[in-house]
């Protein structure tokens, strides 16, 4: 048995494929969830692929659909996205772009880094947004916890003991909360300061969106 890890693939696929043009077979298996989801294997897999080498799937444990099948969110359209940036620039970025997507969002996480991707999910896509998180799915400690993305700011502290691999579930923006970042930024500084319809109205002007759509938003992010 040869053990493949993201330090040593690269190293690796050139004798495996070798190894496949003189006739073996190569199972590829993960420990835990399904291979090349976040998992190594996609170099293995391309460069067999490349040699004209015939690739069979093997139905297994995939972290994603299972956290799919509990969450309790829409299943019809969803997006995987992986695990978050760590840096500021690059986490920022990236859940700018997404916030606006109406599909499910689905995200791997350690428990280690929960506290810190919630908080972020809250504050650009809104803590209202409904969301699940399984963590240790099919195993010993498997727990789920659903709720809007505010009300699962402590789930760290919930899931005991802490630690394992955690799944985020997020629902997609609803149409009237579709605003990138920047507008809900712009209508959360001035709502601090002046009433809701004159928030949003403000904000319109200085961002070109919707005042109506500001304004829901800035109703939601009152309500929790």
């Amino acid at each position: 048995m040869l053990s493949l890890h993201e330090h040593n693939e690269a190293g690796r696929v050139g004798e495996l494929v070798e190894r496949l043009r003189a006739g073996a077979s190569i199972a590829l298996v993960s420990d835990a969830g399904t291979p090349l989801v976040s998992d190594p294997g996609y170099r293995l897999v391309v460069a067999a692929a490349s040699a004209g080498i015939v690739i069979s799937p093997v139905p297994g444990p995939s972290a994603v659909l299972a956290a799919l099948q509990v969450a309790g969110l829409p299943t019809d359209s969803f997006t995987f996205a992986g695990f978050l940036p760590q840096r500021a620039g690059p986490l920022g970025a990236r859940l700018q772009a997404l916030s606006g997507r109406t599909e499910t969002l689905v995200f791997f996480t350690g428990i280690s880094r929960l506290q810190r991707d919630l908080a972020a999910l809250a504050a650009y896509f809104g803590p209202a947004r409904p969301a699940a998180i399984a963590r240790e799915l099919t195993k010993l400690h498997e727990s789920v916890l659903r709720g809007s993305l505010g009300s699962l700011a402590d789930a760290q502290a919930r899931m005991m003991p802490p630690r394992g691999e955690v799944v985020i579930v997020v629902g997609g923006a609803q149409a009237q909360s579709a605003l990138p970042a920047e507008a809900r930024r712009v209508a959360g500084i001035l709502a601090e300061s002046l009433p809701r319809a004159q928030a949003a109205a403000l904000a319109a002007r200085i961002t070109g969106h919707k005042r109506r759509a500001l304004y829901d938003w800035l109703d939601d992010k009152a309500r929790t």
